[in-house]
């Protein structure tokens, strides 16, 4: 009997940043086969000794293990049968047995072998039947197949459970006074004299800062995923730059350092933008205004860091006057 199977396995793997909160799974399905039971196989050797040219055809085998007995057809000898055995030489075949599992604990193997042509004197008697040598040798087989192995990948919510320290309520147990009533649980208002209850600390006059061991949560997490490891870092840095133009209204680009894209800016200048880069590659502002383009660094000539830049379209040509020209 041949079956397919799978073999599972779930080992946990690198955490996926986009599903935060979830630990992942890798899943591996390898499908086998397996022969159950295993069969015997015979290795046959059988050597011509007469004169002539020897073939079996039409011979059947018997095989007899602890006096169970197995007939194996002439189909089994399809090889055998492809050509005769030439004088003096040997041919080698195999052929199938039965299954383990038929058999007891066997120690003796006995292979008949029925039907073969024998010698015969000038009057038709057969005669010792030497006219050829036969042997055999008795092993084990057992199915395998190489099948692809398929990978998936499963998110399972990290364990959690209540914060040991806050008991789930995210504040810290210990108490401190609270800094808009000074402790007393009320205030005076200036403008009409009266006293109102403190909202800070709803008239308790102290305060519970934010639990450090859960964060305000309420609940300590045990993920097991870990972050896969970087395979390139970039280094980003930046500051505040303002983008001047004459006359006013011009688009603006700069690189975006979560996509390593230009994005353009929701403002027009004159306007104040985030810019960033980094030390391997040029990350310019791009000011586009009536059709014209420019490049340009918050930079002077000699390298120092500007805080703005100005460009000048009124001659329909852009001409920077301050930031450093990279197009």
């Amino acid at each position: 009997i041949i079956e397919k199977k799978i073999k599972s396995e779930r080992k946990i793997t690198y955490c996926d940043p986009e599903m935060p909160g979830y630990d992942i799974y890798e899943v591996t399905n390898t499908p086998y086969f397996d022969a159950t039971p295993e069969k015997i196989q015979f290795k046959v050797s059988v050597k011509n000794n007469e004169f002539l040219p020897l073939k079996l055809s039409d011979v059947c085998y018997a095989v007899i293990l602890n006096r169970e007995h197995w007939s194996f057809i002439s189909g089994n000898l399809e090889k055998l049968n492809e050509g005769p055995i030439l004088s003096g030489f040997e041919k080698e075949f195999i052929i199938d047995g039965p299954d383990i599992h038929l058999l007891s604990d066997s120690r003796f193997v006995y292979l008949f072998l029925n039907g073969v042509p024998t010698s015969v004197d000038n009057v038709g008697n057969i005669t010792q039947k030497d006219n050829f040598e036969w042997y055999f040798d008795c092993s084990f087989v057992k199915m395998e197949s190489n099948e692809q192995i398929n990978y998936s990948y499963e998110p399972t919510p990290v364990y959690t459970e209540k914060c040991p320290n806050c008991n789930g309520t995210g504040l810290d147990p210990e108490t401190i006074e609270c800094e808009r009533c000074g402790g007393k649980g009320s205030f005076v208002n200036r403008f009409d004299g009266k006293t109102y209850k403190c909202p800070e600390c709803n008239g308790t006059g102290i305060v519970h800062d934010v639990c450090k061991t859960c964060n305000g949560t309420g609940v300590k997490s045990y993920p097991k995923s870990q972050m896969p490891p970087a395979t390139n870092i970039i280094t980003w840095s930046g500051w505040v730059v303002k983008v001047n133009t004459i006359p006013s209204g011009a688009t603006i680009k700069s690189m975006n350092s979560k996509t390593g894209q230009y994005d353009i800016q929701s403002c027009t200048t004159p306007c104040k933008i985030d810019w960033f880069c980094t030390d391997s590659i040029s990350c310019p502002i791009i000011v586009e205004y009536n059709g014209q383009s420019v490049q340009v660094l918050p930079y002077t000539a000699d390298g120092k860091e500007l805080s703005s830049i100005t460009i000048d379209f009124s001659s329909g040509k852009p001409i920077v006057k301050k930031g450093q020209k990279t197009n």
